[in-house]
């Protein structure tokens, strides 16, 4: 018995994690990875916009079908499907052309966490197109190069920041 017991610990050690992050909502999320940047030293650029799953249409907040298929497509008539998979998110913006975003979509569905990933990936990689690069500072360049796709639990993260290894110890 006492070796089960052993291994059910060890798997409940290992879940435990993911298990706390799934229950935050994605702003408390997006607001962990921030001060964990804030903590470290990290001065971020002011966010331009804070987008929130549940916002209302037209405030400041609400993520429009149009604005999600440019950030995700690059095209603001594409169809972001994508948006549809997800059940929470808090997506950071900032304020200038720095290149610093944070991402952070919760799946409905840990089945379609792949796809998620795959839509973020995308941004990012439109981010590292050259013709992008001609309006972001040489110093925001890395933070492109260094962008990653994290998945914690049913939350799939885009970070794009000075320090993306600090940035994932808030999540």
């Amino acid at each position: 018995m006492k070796p089960f017991f052993a291994l059910f610990l060890a798997i409940a050690v290992l879940l435990l994690p993911s298990c706390a992050v799934n229950r935050q909502s994605a702003a408390q999320v997006l607001d962990s990875i921030v001060e964990a940047l804030i903590d470290g030293g990290i001065e971020l650029p002011p966010a331009r916009h804070i987008y929130l799953s549940g916002a209302a249409q037209g405030s400041r907040s609400h993520l429009s079908d149009k604005l999600a298929a440019l950030l995700y497509y690059g095209d603001r008539d594409a169809n972001p499907r994508e948006i549809a998979l997800l059940s929470d998110f808090a997506i950071r913006l900032p304020d200038d052309l720095s290149a610093c975003e944070i991402h952070v979509l919760r799946a409905a569905n840990p089945a379609n966490r792949d796809k998620i990933a795959e839509m973020l990936q995308r941004r990012l990689d439109m981010l590292s197109r050259s013709e992008v690069h001609l309006f972001i500072p040489d110093a925001f360049e890395s933070n492109i190069a260094a962008g990653r796709v994290v998945v914690r639990g049913n939350f799939v993260i885009l970070l794009i920041t000075p320090n993306n290894d600090l940035a994932e110890k808030g999540i």
